[in-house]
């Protein structure tokens, strides 16, 4: 099954598009399309999860800090119909988890849903589109800053982790040895760099060589070819064409 998150940082402009983002959402991707129920659950979940946040968060002040930045999203969430639509998502979030739903409730819950959602759809898929780009940017950060965080505070455990199939690396070996020494970090680091480099020219001659080989093939068979038209070149061949023709 394929991942059910949209990346949006890949092609915000094409995301932005609802038509183009309707296709994309099939039940390859989607747990609302795969399994309605569970899916619409699960979201609404997440989307009152989310406006516990707006609202730690103040979110929804005009001329904050983050009025630009979610804060029209969270506004809209503090409406009347709003905070209707909310309450509609808590029964939807109640059925997917519980046991003898009450269809009555249901149905007018997600017909709240439906409703608020196709009354404000131009406004909310410009607003989540945005916001789910800047998103998918502070997560790829922070989860970024965290790795590099962890990986430089705790270095004893980061040469711990390196693995040892680069044996014949003496800086390797000399940090393993020491591993709370910043300078050996450091010695190996750059050593690695060094390796990556190297790597990179080797596999790239590799590639050209077997550019090398397939023309060398190809112009060997050519000459192949030129052989069994009785070692004519090509002009020769047109040429011969050309008189008998005439």
């Amino acid at each position: 099954m394929k991942s059910t998150t949209l990346r949006y940082g890949d092609d915000d402009e094409k995301a932005s598009n609802p038509k183009d983002l309707a296709e994309q959402l099939t039940c390859e991707c989607s747990m609302t399309h795969r399994r309605p129920a569970t899916g619409i659950a699960v979201r609404a979940n997440d989307i009152l999860r989310a406006r516990e946040l707006f609202r730690t968060l103040d979110f929804a002040k005009e001329g904050g800090a983050f009025e630009n930045t979610g804060g029209k999203l969270a506004q809209l969430l503090e409406t009347d119909k709003g905070r209707t639509f909310c309450e509609a998502l808590e029964v939807a979030n109640a059925a997917g988890h519980s046991e003898g739903v009450v269809e009555r409730k249901l149905r007018k819950a997600l017909g709240t849903v439906a409703d608020f959602l196709k009354e404000h759809k131009d406004v909310l898929h410009e607003q989540l589109t945005q916001q789910r780009a800047r998103a998918s940017r502070e997560y790829v950060f922070s989860s970024g800053m965290l790795e590099l965080l962890t990986a430089f505070t705790y270095r004893r455990h980061w040469a711990q982790t390196v693995p040892d199939n680069d044996t014949d690396s003496p800086a390797l070996a000399a940090w393993k040895g020491d591993p709370g020494n910043k300078e050996k970090m450091i010695d190996y680091c750059v050593a690695a760099y060094k390796d990556k480099e190297a790597d990179s020219a080797a596999r790239k001659a590799q590639g050209q060589g077997n550019a090398a080989t397939f023309w060398q093939e190809k112009k060997r068979r050519w000459g192949r070819k030129r052989g069994r038209r009785g070692g004519r070149t090509e002009k020769e061949t047109q040429e011969v064409r050309r008189r008998n023709r005439e």
